[in-house]
């Protein structure tokens, strides 16, 4: 949607210093700023603690707990390394992993502007995903779908199907988008690329699995898929956007547990699959009903899942997507870190005052997080309206339609010799 950017010297100039400008104001808002949630930095040193492995403090898996998967735990122990040579200690990690965060987000945008369309960086330069950038590890899996997508669009499968297994191996959503990918690879080459292809995407993710089942068995291979298993929702998912506007048929707070949200993301990746995507426009939304669908009816919800929707959401032709993951970006930011409640699921308008907040706050919190779902929605319903009309307009059936015209033309064309030529006008 839109045009590319085109780059000059002056273009690259203006890169370089919106890239200072980055280091330099995380560096004093890190260095001389105190933590809050508006310069949130929890995530970064829970990472830092995570990472003890690599300083020789103990095994990963073993007598060091993660929730993370092999490949983030790499990345994370890839930052400590720079880090520790750098600086050493909380605060050079902190800057470095908000460094690189930072940098990655700038390449992304590159890329989106030169490579996509300039229309897409308005979804990129939303406040939510430049924040989550520098302090959560989202942006990476995210770096890797979009080079996944820049890949099929430019029909090099195998590629794209190296970056979507990178995609995996960091962060496990990117599965969900496995059997929509492998069928629009399937349409457009044949069972053996499907098959190879198949084999690339897991490859990360199941090799990453068995060094982590080598040395930590079972159990550690296990720890970080137990963990997401066992998580109930915290007050910012859609299962409490429902509790927020009808809270009178509950007597309390409902928990969410069980089965029946994983079947439910299962269905909506097998529905995606369905949709037998065949052009590239319309595996994009494809994967964005598969996404839309694990992150909506995940148990738990984060604010950072926003960056992963920005890179489907960029490729896409619908104006109705663009607009929604634009607000997306905005409301998600109302959301964390402007109105952010700690704890949600346990606040009540009645015990606002205690809890320290005020009324309104929590209102427009749970406001908030409606409209984030509500959001989530319309971009998965306008993704399969858009991939129905392009089908329905698509070069295929343009054929096909092109086919019967001729067809009936011809057949009346028949009819009217045949009529001219029998003696008494009739056949």
């Amino acid at each position: 949607m839109g045009t590319t950017l085109q780059p000059t010297r002056k273009y690259f100039l203006l890169v370089l210093l919106v890239a200072g400008a980055g280091v330099g104001a995380l560096s004093y808002g890190y260095g001389a700023l105190p933590s809050t949630h508006w310069l949130d930095s929890h995530d970064i040193r829970l990472y830092y603690q995570q990472s003890r492995w690599v300083a020789g403090e103990g095994t990963l898996y073993r007598d060091i707990a993660s929730e993370y998967p092999l490949a983030a735990n790499v990345l994370f122990a890839t930052v400590r390394v720079l880090s520790d040579n750098l600086w050493g200690g909380l605060r050079g990690y902190i800057f470095v992993w908000s460094w690189a965060g930072w940098l990655v987000y700038l390449g992304m945008g590159h890329l989106i502007a030169t490579r996509v369309s300039k229309a897409g960086l308005w979804i990129w330069l939303a406040p939510a995903p430049l924040l989550f950038a520098a302090n959560r590890f989202d942006v990476y899996p995210a770096a890797a779908t979009l080079l996944a997508l820049l890949a099929l669009r430019d029909g090099r499968m195998l590629a794209g199907a190296l970056w979507l297994g990178i995609s995996i191996a960091l962060k496990g959503y990117a599965l969900f988008l496995l059997p929509a990918f492998l069928i629009f690879v399937l349409f457009n080459r044949t069972w053996r690329t499907a098959f190879v292809a198949a084999g690339v995407s897991l490859a990360p993710w199941v090799l990453a699995n068995l060094v982590v089942f080598s040395y930590a068995g079972w159990d550690g291979m296990l720890s970080p898929y137990r963990f997401h298993a066992q998580r109930t929702n915290v007050g910012e998912g859609t299962y409490d956007a429902f509790y927020y506007l009808f809270s009178f048929l509950f007597s309390e707070h409902p928990t969410i547990s069980g089965s029946v949200p994983g079947l439910l993301q299962i269905i909506c990746s097998l529905a995606a699959m369905a949709l037998r995507p065949r052009s590239f426009d319309e595996l994009v939304n494809a994967f964005l009903v598969a996404l839309i669908g694990f992150m909506s009816f995940s148990v738990f919800y984060s604010p950072q899942y926003c960056l992963w929707v920005v890179p489907f959401a960029c490729f896409s032709r619908s104006r109705s997507v663009w607009l929604q993951s634009v607000l997306f970006g905005w409301v998600t930011y109302l959301y964390f870190p402007a109105f952010h409640v700690n704890g949600a699921h346990k606040i009540t308008l009645a015990t606002t005052v205690s809890a320290g907040f005020g009324t309104m706050r929590l209102l427009v919190f749970r406001a908030c997080v409606i409209a984030v779902t509500v959001l989530r929605f319309g971009i998965m319903m306008s993704a399969l309206r858009d991939l129905t009309r392009r089908r329905a307009g698509s070069p295929e059936k343009q054929k096909t339609q092109s086919f019967e015209v001729v067809y009936c033309s011809a057949n009346v064309y028949d009819r009217q010799i045949a009529l001219e030529t029998t003696p008494h006008g009739t056949i």
